[in-house]
């Protein structure tokens, strides 16, 4: 099992220096929810937005000046820091005081199912000084960001230059609908994408007293903003699998096959020193004690002078081959047994092969990525698509199994090879082979990067990255 075998390996300290961090990270995606910051000048907005995404109206007016960072958790709780950095605990009831006196930061635990997907800090303030702070605080602790804002001028677009390019790469341009200006269609290219949502009208939609109004819910941007969300949470589970399976074929079963035999410890010795099996209506609790061999010598003394009662003949000749004798299968048993018919009984009619039958939702021990699949393959395009994909699969499993020599320049090979054959192709002028090309355009240019570095973590980023580019034309056919 992946999970397991790593943290063995970890355990036992086989896996040394990155390769061991990289590893614990590993784990530690696959095992905690997606984490999602809010930040951004617009702290109203923050606020809507952050009560949209959990379901719940936790964040008020009082709260705008707190960091605030809400978790799932069993019982209701929230836990204060406050400005001269004392600490005070909420519980229940109690939890909607924890903004009266204006703390610096405050964690919130509730059982909602949202939080067990996501955990959301809204770090939101129209300060750019505290702004800054905010996000040198969050920036090794977030998979996504939402930046809230209204004008999203020359000061924002600075801070947002300062955040780490992970997280450049998974952020959204939060605004209301309608209100992009210029300044944000100029700054485009720097986010994941630009999201309309009004929180408060997608909120007010989805607790009607009737149930979801879908039409108020989707003009006010909820299912824009649910949807996007939810592909995040589905890429970190792909990308910790896909980095969990690499980091196990690459590192962690060599070093399992390689571990040393660990020592035999001996276990202590039991000896029955009483007389041979007995009848049972002679049997007594003092009968057949177990002693360690090295008991005292004058208790076996004691032992050994006690009666002994007298064996049962009959239990002795039950040696091991009579026993097996006994149970042997005989010739009538190698006979089908036939049921006897009988006379009122009804024909009981068959279940259909065809019926539906319900489908387990239980997770797979293994994370373990298919690297071959077949696609729908109704046109040209789309078989075009499906032996790309399966090239690229077959070459990235290779590397996984072999990650001998230059395995980043090995993937650029591949890519550039996939690339040519999809230029030569006749279908080279299609729509969705267009789009094929320049996604494999850009994972060469990302591997030439990589080339730079050739370490251990490039090797596994890049792939990672062929795995997901494979996702990502499957994901071109279904969609």
């Amino acid at each position: 099992m992946t999970v397991e075998s790593i943290q063995s390996a970890l355990n036992d300290g086989l896996l040394d220096g990155n390769v061991a961090e990289l590893a614990r990270q590993c784990l530690d995606k696959l095992g905690n929810p997606l984490r999602v910051t809010i930040l951004g000048a617009a702290v109203t907005e923050a606020s809507a937005l952050a009560n949209f995404l959990i379901g719940q109206p936790i964040l008020q007016a009082n709260s705008e000046r707190s960091l605030v960072r809400m978790v799932h958790h069993g019982s209701e709780r929230a836990r204060v820091i406050c400005r001269d950095n004392t600490q005070k605990t909420f519980r229940g009831m109690e939890v909607s005081q924890a903004f009266d006196s204006d703390p610096k930061m405050v964690e919130i635990g509730m059982d909602l199912p949202a939080l067990g997907k996501m955990t959301v800090v809204r770090a939101a303030s129209p300060s750019m000084r505290e702004l800054r702070g905010a996000i040198k605080w969050i920036a090794s602790s977030t998979d996504v960001v939402l930046w809230c804002t209204s004008l999203f001028g020359e000061s924002e677009k600075a801070l947002w230059g300062a955040l780490p390019e992970r997280l450049r790469d998974r952020g959204y341009l939060i605004t209301k609908p309608g209100a992009i200006t210029p300044e944000m269609r100029a700054s485009e290219s720097e986010f994941q994408g630009i999201i309309e949502i009004d929180a408060r009208v997608a909120s007010a939609a989805r607790s009607s007293p009737k149930g979801l109004n879908k039409s108020a819910f989707r003009a006010a941007g909820g299912n824009v903003m649910i949807k996007a969300l939810k592909r995040e949470i589905e890429l970190s589970e792909r990308a910790a699998s896909d980095a969990a399976y690499v980091i196990l074929k690459r590192h962690v079963e060599p070093a399992l096959k390689n571990r040393p035999a660990r020592p035999k410890t001996e276990k202590p010795v039991f000896v029955d020193d009483v007389a041979p099996p007995v009848h049972k209506d002679n049997v007594t609790a003092l009968d057949r004690p177990l002693i360690l061999r090295d008991e005292p010598a004058e208790v076996r003394r004691e032992r050994a002078s006690r009666p002994r009662p007298v064996s049962n003949p009959v239990r002795e000749e039950l040696t091991t081959s009579a026993i097996s004798t006994m149970f042997a299968p005989t010739k009538e048993d190698e006979q089908p047994t036939k049921l006897p018919e009988r006379p009122n009984s009804k024909r009981i009619r068959p279940i259909s092969r065809t019926r539906s039958r319900p489908v387990s939702r239980r997770p797979s021990v293994e994370v373990k990525p298919q690297l071959v699949e077949t696609a729908p393959a109704s046109d040209p395009v789309a078989a075009l698509f499906e032996k790309v994909g399966n090239d690229i699969g077959a070459d990235a499993a290779k590397l996984v199994a072999n990650p001998e020599g230059d395995v980043i320049a090995a993937l650029e090979e591949t890519v550039m090879n996939q690339l040519d054959q999809l230029m030569n192709s006749s279908l080279s002028e299609k729509p969705g082979v267009t789009r094929l090309v320049e996604l494999l355009e850009e994972c060469s240019e990302v591997l030439t990067l990589m080339k730079i570095e050739n370490d251990d973590t490039a090797k596994l980023d890049a792939v990672c990255l062929l795995i997901q580019v494979r996702r990502e034309m499957f994901g071109f056919l279904t969609a």
